[in-house]
């Protein structure tokens, strides 16, 4: 986190935080997939999956689900960082975004991190120095950067396949034992 957080941001306990300086990692490319902690492949994928030959990326929004309503401390996290940040895309492109991303991979440009977070910086800042989730935050690669981008033509809405398993699911132990296998031999 010392590599891409003012010092005065740590110590964090904020994914929110620390997906605010995602762009500043050393040696990331221009288009890279951000990925969250419960997301695995299961088949191959290629960059067509997730950008355009023109370089533009994809965003997967969910076809259900609306991002409404007002900012509360007795809604989930992830929905006030959607909420906080559809109140940023309305002020600066009068379009009010509604729908979530799917918990898919994130596809993502740096370039277009670094235009988002520059011209939304008093947010930005704010989120990347609040050490635990907080009602005031955003959530970039989860929601605002895919608005952002679209809103300045450089995502397009698309779809891709995937499949959202939970423990409960009697799915997840054949996904669980194939992983195994596949470890056990290489």
């Amino acid at each position: 986190h010392e590599d891409i957080l003012p010092a005065e941001a740590l110590p964090t306990f904020n994914s929110h935080a620390i997906e605010t300086a995602l762009h500043k990692i050393d040696g990331l490319s221009e288009h890279f997939l951000y990925l969250n902690d419960d997301f695995a492949f299961l088949s191959p994928v290629t960059k067509d999956d997730f950008f355009y030959g023109n370089g533009i990326s994809k965003s997967f929004f969910e076809p259900h689900g609306m991002v409404n309503g007002n900012v509360e401390a007795s809604s989930p996290d992830f929905l006030n960082a959607a909420r906080n940040g559809r109140r940023l895309i309305e002020e600066r492109f009068r379009f009010s975004p509604t729908r979530l991303h799917e918990h898919v991979p994130y596809a993502l440009r740096r370039s277009v991190l670094y235009e988002l977070c520059q011209a939304m910086d008093e947010d930005v800042r704010r989120t990347e120095r609040s050490r635990f989730r907080s009602v005031t935050d955003i959530s970039i690669p989860s929601f605002l950067y895919h608005y952002f981008a679209y809103c300045k033509m450089l995502s397009v809405p698309s779809v891709i396949s995937h499949v959202y398993l939970n423990r409960k699911d009697k799915r997840w132990e054949k996904v669980v034992d194939s992983l195994r296998q596949g470890r056990a031999e290489k």
